[in-house]
């Protein structure tokens, strides 16, 4: 069985406490921690810094390529949309949202190609906790965003998961999951993904 998570810094393990691109230990990062509760699994985590959802054919070739070279992929998951909104002066939910429609449809199309159908999903990213005038109208467009989403999911026929009920520790940045962050992220996951296929890990 294989699980395939596509994301930004979130998922990659960005450390904002260090410079030049610092990472968590792979101890505290969420696909890490999932691959120890659920090792019957290849977890493949591709996160990047900076990651915008890739909409147009020639950003999306790169993952269309790791899909097909990490196929058959039981579980897809993409948590992306905190770049493409902290990209803007003036933030766009609805062009958020049409990219991340064309996008789940190019990754539905690539998955055709497999016997078995994989089981797909969108994921709202982490609630944004920037302070100031600036601050309040991205943290409130966030919410917005992970509104579209849940109907997205539906219109698409991906699963969804709501991040925003789970209690995710922060770090200063605002942007950023802290150590327990990631713990209570892999918990989720672990729950709405995992469960009921192993239960091989521990609560």
């Amino acid at each position: 069985m294989k699980a395939y998570f596509y994301g930004d810094s979130n998922t990659y393990g960005y450390d904002p406490r260090g410079i030049m691109g610092g990472r968590y230990p792979e101890e505290y990062r969420w696909p890490d921690i999932l691959m120890g509760m659920f090792p019957e699994w290849t977890i493949v985590s591709d996160g990047m810094n900076g990651r915008c959802i890739p909409a147009d054919d020639r950003s999306f070739q790169f993952l269309e390529k790791d899909l097909l070279k990490e196929a058959p992929i039981n579980a897809f998951a993409v948590m992306l949309g905190t770049n493409d909104l902290l990209n803007q002066w003036e933030p766009d939910t609805y062009e958020i949202e049409s990219n991340m429609e064309t996008f789940c449809g190019k990754v539905s199309e690539v998955f055709k190609e497999q016997a078995e159908p994989a089981d797909c999903y969108i994921i709202t990213p982490p609630k944004l906790m920037l302070g100031g005038s600036d601050g309040d109208k991205y943290n409130a467009e966030m919410s917005v965003l992970c509104d579209k989403y849940t109907k997205l999911a539906e219109k698409v026929g991906w699963k969804f998961i709501d991040t925003r009920g789970v209690e995710l520790s922060m770090a200063f940045d605002g942007i950023h999951l802290t150590e327990n962050g990631h713990k209570a992220l892999a918990k989720v996951f672990a729950e709405q993904i995992f469960e009921g296929r192993d239960k091989s890990y521990e609560r």
